[in-house]
């Protein structure tokens, strides 16, 4: 059964998505080094925490 209707079956009811309060960069360059925000690294469709640096 997919979740959107057993939640209709269950008779609750979700608010709308607001809209962002601010503008979100998902990548940022400072310097040599670069900021990821919001991804989470999957291999096999299983999370895989990377750790290190790429050159």
């Amino acid at each position: 059964m997919k979740i959107e209707r057993k939640i209709e079956e269950s008779g609750i009811l979700l608010p709308e998505n607001s809209a962002p309060k601010a503008m979100y960069v998902p990548v940022k360059q400072l310097g040599n080094a670069l900021f990821v925000s919001g991804y989470v690294s999957t291999f096999a469709s299983v999370v895989a925490y990377l750790r290190g640096m790429l050159v």
